[in-house]
């Protein structure tokens, strides 16, 4: 079965992201921002800002101009403003805004979390002033997970990874990173269940139309999919086939020109004899990569299986009748000019490397199989290269490979056999 392994790569990739992002939050204008906090309007009208309001308020501004523990001792006294106010109005909205923030501060996100939920539901229109500040808590505690990772502190890490993804949760790196150590500790499911958080991440994140934000995103849309795969070629390993079946199931629904998630899926629902199932799965696969043999033999047993299925039944005529296509399928299989296994992708700068097996077929020793192959980049390029492979002599096998040039970096391909 052939299957992607997850590159440890992409995990220091989107570390020096979350760098990046750290070093940006840290720039921002924050006595601005929290002096917005008094001036916000909900609901049309402009709520009274109470003593302690400016209280709060005053207190976070010098929190961000101490270091040390005076800092500590001015988020303190902001949460004992809140206190204070919410004991006289539990409706004004500005007090777990502020409670939000000094809870940050202190380094309580679950407790930030909650205050500032608290604060939209009473001002929906503060959601607007809380989001950077969720992404700023969200930077600072990635990037802290990221210095414990360095560090050796994996426990560490993975902690404040948890930390960071529960607190903003539209930011796919804590995810990834989660699934990528889960996976090395052999926690398929916490793998499983973090790839795809970071999936469904990518499509909460912020838009970011640059060019090093889209490709970021590709790679780690496509990244996630490949250990996705990998997660199912595990437990396919394991004997857990209804498992693996969804996995497959799952990333070929998202990456429609993924051969081996196809031919994964077509393989689990093939060794669990569900031939009803695998016959619009084995189509697919035998459309993607038609000289494969085995693609062709996996189809033709959907059909067989089904056939024998309905004769079991009683239903002989319907069993002829798919029996009949099934005879059809074995003979195109038997008519392939060529057959084409093991091929393999390998992305060198400014070029792409195609190899593979070829068994010699229906086609005469020596005949030019042109062979159109489409292949798809991780940012998105599409683009085609035909090739002319030279049919060994039958059963007889031999390598064929070749050099495409392209600056994409190619995740998956597809071909077609050209005629002459």
């Amino acid at each position: 079965m052939m299957h992607r392994a997850l590159p440890l790569s992409a995990l220091c990739a989107a570390a020096l992201l979350a760098s990046a992002g750290t070093a940006h939050a840290q720039r921002r204008a924050e006595p601005a921002r929290a002096e917005s906090m008094l001036q916000v309007t909900c609901n049309g009208a402009t709520p009274d800002v109470t003593l302690h309001n400016r209280g709060a308020q005053g207190a976070l501004n010098r929190a961000l101009v101490v270091q040390g523990d005076a800092k500590r001792f001015y988020y303190e006294q902001a949460l004992q403003h809140v206190r204070d106010g919410l004991f006289e109005d539990s409706t004004n909205a500005r007090y777990p805004l502020a409670a939000g923030e000094a809870h940050m501060g202190l380094g309580a996100l679950d407790e930030a979390s909650r205050a500032w939920t608290r604060a939209v539901e009473l001002c929906p229109e503060l959601a607007s002033l809380i989001e950077p500040m969720r992404e700023e808590g969200w930077a600072r505690t990635f990037q802290a997970g990221m210095e414990a990772f360095t560090a050796g502190d994996t426990a560490g890490a993975l902690a404040r990874w948890e930390s960071a993804g529960a607190f903003y949760n539209r930011r796919p790196d804590p995810f990834y990173n989660l699934g990528v150590i889960l996976s090395q500790r052999g926690d398929v499911e916490g793998s499983v269940r973090n790839f795809r958080e970071a999936l469904a991440a990518l499509e909460r994140a912020p838009e970011d139309t640059t060019a090093a934000g889209l490709l970021s995103r590709r790679e780690t849309r496509a990244n996630s999919l490949a250990a996705l795969l990998s997660a199912g070629a595990r437990l396919y390993g394991q004997g857990q086939l209804g498992t693996a079946e969804a996995l497959f199931k799952e990333v070929a629904a998202q990456d429609s020109t993924n051969r081996d998630a196809w031919f994964n899926h077509a393989l689990a629902l093939y060794k669990q004899e569900k031939w009803v199932e695998l016959e619009p799965v084995a189509a697919r696969l035998v459309a993607i990569d038609p000289l494969n043999y085995n693609a062709h033999v996996i189809a033709f047993s959907a059909l067989k299986g089904q056939a024998d299925a309905a004769t079991a039944a009683g239903n002989a005529a319907r069993g002829q009748q798919i029996a009949t296509r099934a005879v059809a399928s074995a003979e195109a299989r038997e008519a392939l000019p060529v057959r084409l296994d093991g091929i393999a992708l390998t992305n060198a700068e400014g070029s792409l490397g195609v190899a593979g097996q070829v068994t010699g077929g229906a086609a005469a020793a020596g005949t030019a199989v042109r062979v159109e192959f489409t292949f798809y980049g991780i940012g998105g390029e599409r683009f085609t290269h035909t090739l002319s492979i030279p049919a060994p002599e039958k059963e007889q096998t031999a390598t064929f490979q070749a050099t495409v040039p392209t600056t994409a970096a190619v995740s998956s391909f597809s071909y077609r056999l050209l005629p002459g």
